[in-house]
């Protein structure tokens, strides 16, 4: 079986959460939540873009860097 995880929601984003499933008697907060991750994965509807480092040598990668 697969690992938990958590995440926490504002009071604002439980009760729409609770009100959503609330509508929806024939699914669960965990099936709810495996749908979205899911269907987000699949179909992501943001453009998500990684940092390029510039140069060749990436052996500082993740470390601080100094601003003059």
């Amino acid at each position: 079986m697969g690992r938990v995880r958590g995440v926490r929601f504002t009071d604002q984003e439980e009760t729409l959460i609770d009100e959503f499933l609330k509508n929806n008697p024939l699914i669960d907060f965990s099936m709810m939540v495996k749908l979205a991750v899911f269907d987000f994965i699949i179909n992501p509807k943001l453009k998500l873009n990684g940092i390029k480092k510039k140069g060749k040598d990436k052996s500082n990668v993740g470390q601080s860097v100094k601003h003059s």
